[in-house]
């Protein structure tokens, strides 16, 4: 029995046209009503409905668009079983914008960023290391004037609630970077069809979609270490950040947090992630002060979690942190 938490959003989009300037979220530009390949992601322009950059006059609410989906009745569960069976991953490639062109913007987003970070109560931005930002960012392929880029440039990701949910951005600290996250899905090996953007301390990975996924390209999905699925959110990359610096995981967390849950939490490193025992997606590990739960790598607690969606009949033992 899989346990659920229940989600819903509501985003209005741009639609690209010859008027348009918008940004996707890679950075790139559709100023001339042309067709913009994104590099590295797999998906055209045309394809995309784009998140602009956020009036903060002006904006929704982040907690309306993650706001319960109970009054429409879908469960995450439900939302992926009726999901499209079949999603585009194909490839594009293109020459590499040189990383003058990707800092040299007129709007940059960090700005609102770093207003967002100085008014959050619940997170904390870990500095980026030397050049790697701008190396992040040209690996990327993304400007400075997406959100995605000023995570990159600006941060090595951002903590929040003492680690619960960690926000990826460049290297220099024991988080795992954006470009690292996501190599496969940037040098074209093995391309997904979405990216890694942020983690939670269960083994959840929230992700920007390219076509792989259900939903709207360009949203955010959850993938659930309880209901083992991923969930489209039906936000952009902007609306999910500020959700998260703004008090929205409280909420969404609400029915797997404990008492004591702060400090438990605050002593696992950023490297590694809370195994569960009995799973989270059995109905056993409810309530959550029922279950025992260890510090393991966090690689491992992902490869465990997909092992569990997708049982390869090999068991996982756990390298457990003295």
């Amino acid at each position: 029995m899989v346990r659920n938490r229940q989600v819903q959003a509501e985003i209005s989009q741009a639609e690209v046209g010859p008027e348009s300037v918008v940004e996707a979220l890679t950075g790139l530009v559709f100023d001339d009503g042309q067709v913009a390949t994104i590099i590295n992601l797999g998906f055209n322009g045309d394809a995309l409905a784009v998140d602009t950059n956020i009036d903060v006059d002006n904006a929704l609410d982040p907690h309306e668009l993650m706001a319960d989906r109970t009054d429409r009745g879908a469960s995450r569960s439900e939302l992926v079983t009726s999901a499209a069976p079949g999603y585009d991953r194909s490839w594009h490639t293109g020459a590499m914008r040189p990383i003058e062109e990707l800092l040299d913007v007129d709007d940059p987003a960090w700005p609102t960023l770093a207003t967002w970070l100085e008014a959050a109560d619940n997170a904390v931005a870990l500095p980026v290391a030397g050049p790697s930002g701008h190396e992040c960012l040209y690996c990327l392929q993304v400007t400075a004037r997406s959100y995605l880029g000023a995570m990159a440039l600006h941060t090595a990701g951002i903590v929040v609630d003492h680690g619960w949910l960690r926000l990826l951005g460049g290297s220099g600290s024991d988080l795992i970077d954006l470009v690292t996250a996501n190599l496969e899905e940037l040098d074209g090996t093995e391309p997904s069809g979405f990216m890694v953007v942020a983690l939670d301390v269960f083994g959840g990975r929230f992700a920007l979609n390219a076509g792989g996924l259900p939903g709207q390209s360009g949203e955010v999905n959850y993938w659930s270490p309880d209901s083992l699925t991923w969930i489209p959110l039906e936000v952009g990359y902007s609306d999910f950040i500020q959700w998260a610096l703004t008090g929205g995981t409280t909420e969404f967390y609400a029915d797997l947090r404990w008492d004591g849950w702060v400090a438990e939490v605050h002593a696992v490193g950023l490297d590694d992630g809370l195994a569960v025992d009995p799973p989270l997606s059995t109905a056993e590990s409810h309530p959550i002060e029922s279950t025992s739960r260890t510090p393991v790598p966090w690689h491992q607690l992902s490869a465990h979690l997909e092992d569990l969606a997708n049982p390869p009949g090999v068991p996982v033992t756990f390298r457990t942190k003295d």
